[in-house]
């Protein structure tokens, strides 16, 4: 039996489960560690960091909790779509505000905020629990018989 990606021209497949929850932690810890870095280093602006950090988990969380009400069923989804709608505009005015009223460096905000989907990309490939492989079959029709 061959190892590895390959095997007999047949595709394997290594899928990892994702999880939501783990996602939001390790967004945190990756903006911990890099406010950490920047307070060590004087690279980028720590205050701008954390602010940028800080609104992404507020909106990750906003999104999830609002997301869950429009997929739960027996649920009313017109006020979660209404409140999806307002957040999307306001989540504009905040920025907008974040870099009028307070010194925030923009750069920095938006690493910050670029936390979350290296957070994803984290826990899709490396910290996710590897699935049962699945092996692409070529001659296999769409439901993979």
């Amino acid at each position: 039996r061959k190892t590895g990606r390959e095997r007999r021209g047949s595709l394997v497949v290594r899928a990892r489960s994702v999880s939501v929850e783990r996602i939001g932690i390790v967004a945190l810890v990756l903006v911990c560690a890099a406010v950490l870095i920047s307070l060590a280093t004087g690279i980028g602006n720590a205050m701008g960091l954390a602010a940028g950090g800080g609104f992404m988990l507020v909106n990750y969380r906003l999104i999830r909790t609002l997301v869950y009400r429009l997929i739960t069923p027996g649920v009313s989804q017109i006020p979660a779509v209404g409140a999806l709608v307002m957040k999307l505009g306001l989540t504009g005015i905040l920025v907008l505000g974040v870099f009028h009223r307070f010194p925030v460096e923009p750069m920095s905000f938006a690493i910050g905020v670029s936390l979350l989907p290296l957070a994803a990309l984290l826990d899709a490939v490396v910290l996710g629990t590897a699935l049962p492989e699945i092996e692409d079959n070529p001659d296999a029709g769409p439901d993979g018989i």
